[in-house]
């Protein structure tokens, strides 16, 4: 499944311009996208970094990122959350 989408923050929603390549816009409600990626913790990372001061050299960060950090994330990290909110909540015109 492809989506063309552009996350509008400043009006609330998430325009769906086309999925599948078949021009059919739809709006969806930014808040309960993001009530959704919430809820099955899709706004967490986790970064493997070289720290020299453990003994393998091994380090790691991990934490929450808030609503305007995970919607700075490229298109394509938000687009595979989409693809899959779409797969359960069907969008209405």
């Amino acid at each position: 499944m492809s989506i063309d989408f552009e996350v509008l923050q400043k009006e609330g929603i998430i325009a769906i311009v086309s999925i599948d390549d078949s021009f059919s816009p739809v709006n969806l409600s930014i808040d309960k996208f993001w009530g959704w990626v919430e809820r099955n913790e899709l706004n967490t990372y986790c970064e493997d970094f070289y720290d020299p001061s453990e003994p393998d050299g091994h380090g790691q960060n991990s934490g929450t990122l808030s609503f305007g950090e995970y919607f700075d994330l490229h298109h394509e990290l938000i687009r595979k959350d989409l693809l899959e909110y779409l797969q359960t909540h069907k969008p209405k015109n």
